[in-house]
């Protein structure tokens, strides 16, 4: 059990979202303005609770995805979301504890419209996510900001309905075994790197941990989230993320698979906890530090079965290669990985002994698609049809010449000059255009 020592903090989040998954369907399309509600804590006992409303914005647009938030005591988070508990109570919350007019304005207008979304979207708790997070700062520098998450577990959280039933628990019972299918354990570290001021040029110590280090790999967007909800929640979800079927996470995927093993455990399971509720009664007032413990449970919980795999990845079909052996994929750090007779993977290392690195005749395929922005496409064509607008002007500009020059004046005979110098620029410029063209296509 975690004892809170260390520099890690423990840290949960609870999703939201409708039967349709709205809300990840819309994180997972990158739609301007879509959102994603969670009720975010801090450490093993639950005190203060963070309402967190986030809002994905396009970068290339010039505006940047924002994060708000508010926070309620643990107490009022069943009222909050039942409708119960109005903004005016609390509003007058705050003023009794002595926060500004300025943020108990902006409190009420976000409590406001969260409370609006969660009514008409029929929204309720989905997935949950734990993990240990450890941040990294330099002391009174805010320009670089890491935080590494650790441990990382993602839990089936739509047990207690749409957020305006619930009267009892907002979450799931922290003292109730979850059934194999019902979580998983996500086998990478996650590392976030927060830039402030000139983002393009971080420090070169960055650069150095992100892309020389061979310690991290870009995985563009990834989102806790995403990955949940898609492989706890494969019936209700239409699209899967990129990411999900690389090679080092299909064995953490599997393990949540409602496979017959699983179901065999959640049997049983089922039976152990009809007989908990019956022994326990309806005492719903126990520490929720319990959760801690779960998540130890699932950092040890990992099967892979060779004849039944996850909905979403299909069985494991190695290709052959040219001796008829068992063929490799590539894990996210574009490895080539192989099976060995048991079924366990390998990594496949091209030297001598271990020792001399042989030359290697072919690059490794990325499996981690790269970041494009949407103005990278037909920046050819922009910048073609910039250089005619300029061959244009010039000839607007040399036809005006010629009409206002006087044929029988020394003033008259610059003008026609100038014409024909401008009219030759435009034609120039029109020809250099079309070559850059025809070049880059």
């Amino acid at each position: 059990m975690w004892t809170g020592s260390g520099d890690a903090q423990l840290v949960n989040s609870v999703y939201f979202d409708n039967r349709q998954m709205q809300l990840y369907h819309g994180r997972m399309d990158k739609t301007p303005g879509a959102i994603a509600l969670r009720l975010r804590w801090y450490g093993t006992e639950i005190k203060t609770v963070y309402v967190e409303r986030k809002t994905h914005l396009d970068a290339w647009t010039g505006h940047v995805s924002v994060k708000e938030r508010f926070q309620l005591d643990e107490p009022l988070v069943v009222p909050f979301l039942n409708g119960s508990y109005t903004v005016n109570e609390f509003a007058d919350d705050m003023k009794r504890k002595g926060k500004k007019d300025s943020d108990i304005a902006e409190s009420c207008k976000l409590f406001t419209q969260i409370s609006r979304v969660i009514e008409s979207k029929q929204l309720g708790p989905t997935v949950r996510t734990q993990y240990m997070r450890t941040a990294f700062q330099i002391p009174f520098d805010s320009s670089v900001r890491i935080s590494l998450d650790t441990n990382l577990c993602m839990v089936r959280e739509d047990v207690c309905g749409y957020a305006s039933t619930i009267t009892e628990r907002w979450r799931r019972d922290e003292r109730i075994p979850v059934k194999a299918s019902q979580h998983t354990h996500f086998p990478h570290a996650v590392l976030e790197v927060k830039l402030q001021g000139d983002v393009e040029n971080p420090p070169s110590w960055v650069n150095n941990l992100l892309h020389e280090s061979g310690m991290t790999t870009e995985v563009y967007k990834f989102s806790k989230f995403i990955h949940g909800g898609a492989v706890l929640l494969t019936e209700l979800v239409a699209a899967a993320p990129y990411w999900i079927d690389d090679v080092s996470i299909r064995e953490s995927v599997n393990a949540s698979a409602p496979t017959a093993s699983n179901r065999a455990k959640e049997s049983i399971l089922g039976r152990e906890e009809k007989t908990q509720k019956k022994a326990r009664g309806r005492d719903e007032d126990a520490s929720s530090a319990g959760f801690s413990e779960l998540g130890e449970q699932l950092l040890h919980h990992a099967q892979d079965e060779d004849d039944e795999s996850h909905p979403l990845l299909g069985k494991m079909r190695p290709e052959r290669n040219a001796l008829g052996g068992r063929g490799g994929k590539t894990d996210f750090l574009g490895r080539t990985v192989k099976r060995d007779s048991s079924g366990n993977d390998m990594q496949e290392c091209d030297c001598c002994c271990g020792i001399f690195s042989t030359p290697q005749n072919t690059t490794l395929p990325r499996k981690v698609p790269v970041r494009i922005e949407p103005k990278t496409y037909f920046a050819n064509e922009r910048t073609f049809l910039s250089w005619l607008q300029m061959s244009v002007t010039l000839g607007s500009i040399s036809s005006a010449l010629t009409v206002l020059s006087e044929d029988d004046t020394a003033h008259g005979a610059v003008m026609q000059v100038m014409s024909i110098f401008l009219t030759l620029l435009a034609g120039l410029f029109t020809v250099y255009a079309m070559y850059i063209f025809l070049t880059l296509l």
